[in-house]
């Protein structure tokens, strides 16, 4: 059975070449010298770090860095770390310097052609180990936590049921969910699910020096030499995360025909079952290893993947045949008499599409993840995966690492090495050392006492779950936020971006020809600049601010509930977070109450029902989309939409209020309070229109008027100004005007 697509180069003719030709080849590779190693992406970008603070090293000693490099020796090596930490202060862990010392050793094989000298290589090892006690660096080790199955449990009854985050679209929640999935049954390093490509830098990087780190992409291999603070010198966006490169040769994403959902015949029943094929997977390059999992249903439909994956098929209307349109023609399919199993195939179209999605921004607009085909961005996963663990309670951070030590760990206990080491792509089986629970899983204190373990008790010791508290702060305090408000260097960045918003301000008072354009461009520019620099710097002062209040709160909360001695801490009296969540989707409300339902027998027609309706609301939630939450008053005070609000909304008059927003009261997935919302003064309406919507149009752009009425006839306004006069002559929305522009 085909499970996949495989694309074939055509046939290779013989060349026949004269002796000359090789002649020259040989004399040619003979002058050019070592061939330099290939290695991947990510690993360039690993090494473009060291690299960069070599170039910054010879620079200080007056060398050439190639030729320095080339014929350093010892002694050179070791100045280089000892002016590393003279300056990079940030550098604060050996294992910092070590895993600068292995890829400056990499960087030397490549342009040298040869490995170093093994008594040089361990003269410098032995200078690390003086250079940590004169600088006194840290040798602790990170937490590697494990996400067991009773964690994921607890992480996705809060995603469906307790978040009140709001993704861009609801196809997004659906989509972690079924990451989370893929990533247990699969035991999948990122880059095989998700786009973990990240961007090259160019040779502006070398010229700088500000900050010490960035961390260097998943190697997968997890062993006690890593180091979280160790950065690479990478692009980051306003979240500390890598930007990927929206340039590459091959989607390198899990793809549609790297899935297939299938009914197979097992005694007298029919049974769904899926086929998930890993193609990318570490040193694919060098040697690939595709390999195929074997996915079944599951009574609980939070580790149901194929419920979720036919919910995902239906929305983006991939499967091949036409009369496959809702879940009953598969959950309830038949299969001739004739086969073992009936094939629910692709559509051609969709094959080479991304399974994991996310939307970009187009015209203003928030495109829903269908309509587009941009993979899902692994620092996206990981962001959204931390602040879950986060808001649930974590003590140790979520990532998909944690699941991918759960599944190693799982796997290790039922099958054989050479199984093991498939599973979790080894190349041999020493590397799974750095993966194992660093909480012991076997009961030593009943092997020694030789009396039977209590299993379940141990279970529980080893989960991530254990130390969890809903409870835990997840944003800094009061008292952070004012100290971060007043931090000199926000303090320095925010008066530097207001004198620019002056200048421009006083040259676009200018009229006629003195206005200069150029310099307020350029100046704009600088104000960009300046604001970028100053979320950055608040959003790492906010991150550490929340971090170290998270570490006290683990650290001091138990003894403080000791101290005040009161029974409220035990029967839940002392809840400061609601456990109630109000939803603004209907489709998200009867989702959350199913999930929490008792679930019988898939082969019972009652669960058989509830499954399917189940899918056909994820199907629906996938085309919903909530919006940001805002502390002022809806219009509508209704949180869900009644018939008359349908009514309302198919006949919406032509005049709106001067506080509504054009573009939300004509975007059809959001609910109805959200579409009729109105803001507490005009002038917020026009910042969100200007900072939402209007933003990403071009001036002379053609805009088609969102309002229902004005889709319905197709008004399209040539540019923004005829937009915001229509706005205002037609719906009675009055808009900032539009900048003139002087020559």
């Amino acid at each position: 059975m085909a499970i996949q697509t495989i694309s074939r180069q055509k046939q290779r003719k013989a060349v026949k070449r004269s002796a000359d030709f090789y002649g020259n080849l040989r004399k040619e590779l003979a002058a050019q010298g070592p061939i330099q190693a290939e290695y991947s992406q990510a690993t360039e970008v690993n090494m473009s770090g060291v690299w960069k603070r070599w170039n910054g090293y010879s620079q200080d000693v007056n060398q050439r860095p190639i030729d320095f490099l080339k014929s350093a020796v010892a002694g050179d090596y070791m100045a280089f770390f000892t002016w590393v930490l003279d300056r990079y202060p940030g550098v604060r862990k050996k294992s910092s310097v070590h895993q600068y010392w292995r890829q400056l050793k990499m960087l030397y094989k490549k342009y040298a052609g040869r490995l170093l000298d093994k008594d040089l290589v361990d003269d410098v090892n032995n200078y690390i180990n003086v250079l940590k006690r004169q600088y006194k660096l840290e040798t602790s080790v990170r937490d590697k936590p494990v996400l067991s199955v009773d964690d994921l449990l607890l992480v996705l009854h809060h995603h469906w049921v307790l978040d009140a985050w709001v993704y861009p679209d609801e196809e997004q929640r659906l989509l972690l969910a079924l990451l989370f999935l893929f990533a247990a049954y699969t035991g999948s390093r990122p880059c095989s699910l998700v786009d973990a490509s990240v961007k090259k830098l160019d040779n502006r990087a070398s010229n700088t020096v500000e900050d010490e780190a960035a961390s260097p992409c998943d190697s997968g291999y997890e062993d006690d030499e890593y180091d979280s603070e160790y950065r690479g010198e990478l692009e980051y966006d306003e979240d500390g995360l890598p930007f990927a490169d929206a340039d590459m040769e091959e989607l390198k994403s899990i793809l549609y025909e790297h899935v297939t959902i299938l009914a197979v015949k097992v005694k007298d029943r029919s049974v769904l079952v899926m086929f998930i094929t890993v193609i990318h997977t570490k040193g694919e390059d060098r040697k690939p290893q595709p390999k195929t999992y074997k996915v079944y249903q599951h009574s609980n439909p939070f580790l149901c993947p194929i419920a979720y994956m036919i919910a995902v098929g239906l929305h983006n209307n991939a499967f091949a045949a036409s009369k496959v349109r809702d879940p009953e023609k598969i959950l309830r399919a038949r299969i001739p008499t004739r086969k073992f199993c009936r094939i629910f195939r692709w559509k051609e179209s969709k094959l080479k599409e991304p399974i994991f999605r996310e939307p970009e921004r187009s015209k203003g607009q928030v495109l829903s993840s269908a309509k587009t085909a941009v993979p899902l961005r692994a620092h996206t996963a990981g962001r959204y995966m931390k602040r879950l663990g986060r808001d649930v309670g974590m003590e140790q951070p979520l990532s998909q690492s944690c699941i991918r030590r759960a599944t190693g760990n799982a796997v290790d206990d039922v099958a054989t090495v050479a199984e093991r080491d498939q599973i979790m792509g080894h190349g041999y089986s020493g590397v799974f050392q750095f993966y194992i629970n660093p909480r012991v899983k076997c009961d030593v204190q009943a092997a020694y006492l030789d009396q039977p373990s209590d299993k379940a008790l141990m279970k529980v010791l080893g989960n991530m779950s254990l130390t969890y508290d809903p409870l835990a702060p997840t944003k800094p305090s009061p008292e952070d936020a004012r100290a971060i408000k007043q931090h000199p260097k926000v303090v320095k960045l925010r008066q530097r971006r207001d004198v620019l918003t002056i200048k421009i301000k006083q040259i676009r008072r200018r009229a006629g020809p003195y206005a200069d354009a150029e310099e307020e461009e350029e100046l704009l520019q600088q104000k960009k600049e300046a604001e970028a620099a100053l979320r950055r710097k608040k959003k790492s002062l906010r991150d550490r601010a929340e971090k170290k209040a998270r570490e006290r709160y683990f650290m001091d909360n138990d003894t403080r509930e000791l101290e005040e001695e009161s029974d409220s801490f035990l029967d839940g009296r002392d809840e400061g977070k609601s456990t109630g969540i109000t939803y603004a989707l209907e489709e998200r409300a009867y989702i959350a109450d199913m999930l929490c339902r008792s679930h019988g027998d898939l082969t019972e027609p009652c669960s058989l029902d509830q499954r399917i309706e189940l899918i056909r609301t994820l199907t629906k939630l996938c085309s919903r989309r909530e919006a940001r939450r805002r502390s002022t008053v809806p219009c509508s005070s209704e949180p869900n939409m009644k018939q008359e609000d349908k009514a309302l909304l198919s006949s919406l008059p032509l005049e709106c209020d001067p506080r509504q927003c054009l573009f939300c009261v004509g975007d059809e997935r959001l609910p109805f309070p959200q579409r009729t919302f109105c803001w507490s003064r005009p002038a917020k309406m026009m910042d969100h229109i200007e900072d939402h919507h209007l933003k990403r149009f071009a001036l002379d752009a053609k805009i088609p008027c969102p309002h229902p009425t004005c889709q319905k006839y197709g008004v399209v306004l040539d540019g923004v100004s005829h937009f915001k006069n229509h706005a205002l002559g037609v719906h009675k929305i009055k808009l900032r005007l539009p900048k003139v522009e002087s020559f």
